[in-house]
């Protein structure tokens, strides 16, 4: 029958803004689209299956001002209804909630740091999952991290490292992460980032 030629993506434009001191809010706006390759039928006709159309992302934090703790939510995934054939469906939205703190805050002064995140994921076509992650923060310039991710089929603890520097006024940010997949192995990534 041929090469099965299938892809997807999505290219969005993204806005945040302090509304305040302590309120954060920010939204994206995308376009996704995917492509499942050609059905061949027995008449010999064929129909491309593929759908794109807009998606949209909103989200918000917060700040108490209980030291360096703040919590925040995000919808994902906010779309129309995309049709394949006779067959309608959604982007899979997604409800997070979720909190942080560099608890070394609770013992006063100190030049590292160690943040403590847990987020609560509420997706439409799956149960909730948790996830709960750290970071140790040493000099800020390295960065030593790891995380369980609670309720998933394969996916389970992940651990990595960073470093980042400030070189002639470019913000440089260098990270590796280690994925456990169960039956599928492992997963290995490599990051850089620059900013100015």
């Amino acid at each position: 029958t041929g090469n099965l030629n299938i892809g997807a993506y999505a290219v969005g434009l993204s806005y945040a803004r302090s509304l305040t001191s302590k309120f954060t809010v920010g939204g994206q706006i995308k376009f996704a689209a995917q492509n499942l390759g050609k059905n061949l039928f027995s008449n010999g006709s064929t129909v491309n299956n593929k759908v794109s159309g807009l998606a949209f992302d909103f989200g918000t934090m917060f700040y108490p001002g209980f030291k360096t703790f703040r919590f925040g939510m995000s919808i994902r995934n906010f779309s129309p209804q995309f049709k394949y054939q006779q067959t309608s469906f959604q982007l899979p939205l997604t409800f997070t909630i979720g909190f942080a703190m560099d608890v070394l805050d609770l013992m006063g002064e100190h030049s590292n740091s160690l943040l403590v995140a847990v987020d609560a994921i509420h997706p439409r076509d799956y149960t909730e999952r948790i996830h709960l992650g750290a970071e140790y923060m040493l000099f800020n310039m390295f960065a030593l991290r790891a995380g369980y991710k609670f309720n998933y089929d394969e996916e389970g603890i992940t651990a990595g490292i960073g470093f980042k520097s400030d070189i002639g006024g470019l913000d440089i940010k260098l990270g590796y992460a280690y994925s456990d997949f169960g039956v599928f192995n492992t997963v290995n990534r490599v990051s850089f980032g620059l900013s100015f």
